[in-house]
């Protein structure tokens, strides 16, 4: 430390040597007067550390005749000089976009996300309609091929089933419940009849009648009627409809 201020010191006496100014050498060197002072002074740790800032103090000591080396060696080994570096400032940039731009990009945004939305929605739409339609239509197929319903008169409904050598036809009397099962256990048919309905069967082998108005049902092979199963109210189950086993009936 003490080295460099003498060096210092003799900086400026050099200077004073050569008659000149401080303001002086710095326009006859064009380096900055404060930190020709800053120099003298030994104020190097005020002075930031760039390639300029020696280049400046070297053309000076050099312009005095001093050995700028020794100096800058000084302060490396002593570590007195002690650079203040100024930080640089770096502006952000800013972007000033025009308000139309971000109108234009969020609308933008909003469509695609409405979009891919839209998308997900129809499809999940059609999925659901394709497997209603499936099922539906599965349904249906299942039903036409056990049994296809046809109306011919309000109180008259037809049941055609594969063999069509003879008709079985339920009618009711009163009002009364009937179910027509396989003999697997499938439904083959299963409603309320009201008094004056009739259901008209085209024979179809091993159906079994359970009805909970046995009396109330009059059962019919073509034109022959069967004598009534039972009383008013009465439930029957297992009550063959082939057409043979109730022309037995009939003869009993």
């Amino acid at each position: 430390m003490k080295k460099i201020k003498e060096i210092c010191n003799q900086i400026k006496i050099n200077r004073e040597n050569k008659k000149k100014s401080i303001d002086e050498v710095a326009s006859i060197l064009k380096i900055k007067t404060e930190l020709l002072i800053l120099i003298e002074s030994g104020k190097f740790e005020k002075i930031v550390n760039n390639i300029y800032s020696k280049g400046h103090i070297r053309t000076y000591l050099e312009w005095l005749g001093m050995d700028s080396k020794q100096l800058f060696d000084l302060l490396k080994e002593k570590s007195d000089y002690k650079v203040s570096l100024k930080k640089k400032h770096f502006t952000t940039p800013v972007f000033y976009t025009s308000k139309k731009y971000i109108v234009l990009i969020c609308v933008i945004i909003l469509f695609v996300v409405a979009n891919s939305w839209n998308k997900l929605f129809l499809k999940d739409i059609y999925r659901s309609s394709s497997q209603e339609e499936e099922h539906i239509d599965y349904k249906e197929k299942n039903y036409q091929y056990d049994q296809k319903i046809k109306t011919n008169s309000p109180n008259e409904i037809k049941f055609e089933g594969k063999a069509k050598t003879s008709v079985v036809s339920l009618e009711a009397t009163s009002d009364s419940w009937i179910q027509i099962e396989r003999l697997d256990g499938s439904i083959y048919a299963s409603k309320i009849l009201k008094e004056g309905e009739k259901i008209i069967i085209s024979d179809e082998k091993d159906l079994i009648l359970i009805t909970n108005n046995a009396g109330g049902i009059v059962i019919k092979v073509k034109d022959i009627i069967i004598k009534p199963l039972g009383e008013i109210g009465m439930i029957k189950r297992d009550i063959s409809l082939n057409p043979n086993d109730l022309l037995k009936i009939k003869n009993n």
